[in-house]
């Protein structure tokens, strides 16, 4: 792979590792405390800790799953130059809306600055720092600070 797309996939790693290991360490205490209060005799309880602890289990496993989606993506965009994301989708067999939900999720990232990916038909976006705040956007005026980009 190529050296952005390296970075990319560092970037991303980076950026949803606290959520990893957050939602590890929460499933983890959750889980261990429904058992031993099944041990214990109590049901009511456990059960509602189960169910927290699985779904802190099903977000780990989701960031996880994001991340190997986006490799496959950062490699069409840095390595094919696929920028349409229709085009993603066909390439790797996923539906338009889910590239976009994982996209969305890491297009923040400093190696998409200046990246022009085309999200929907005959509409492309650029991202663009905000010269008051620094923050990424597509519009004319930056989100977070309100200034004119």
């Amino acid at each position: 792979m190529g050296k952005l797309t390296n970075i990319a996939i560092e970037q991303a790693r980076k950026q949803v590792k606290p959520t990893l290991i957050v939602s590890m360490i929460i499933a983890l205490a959750f889980l261990t405390i429904a058992v031993f209060l099944f041990i214990l005799g109590r049901i009511a309880v456990p059960i509602i800790l189960l169910i927290v602890g699985l779904f802190f289990l099903a977000l780990f496993a989701g960031t996880k799953d994001n991340v190997k989606k986006f490799e496959k993506y950062a490699w069409l965009i840095f390595e094919q130059n696929v920028t349409s994301i229709s085009e993603i989708a066909r390439r790797i067999g996923s539906s338009i809306k889910e590239v976009k939900d994982v996209l969305n999720h890491f297009r923040h990232m400093e190696v998409f600055r200046g990246i022009q990916l085309e999200w929907e038909e005959n509409m492309s976006q650029t991202l663009v720092d905000c010269p008051s705040c620094g923050a990424a956007g597509q519009s004319n005026q930056c989100e977070f600070c309100g200034s004119v980009i």
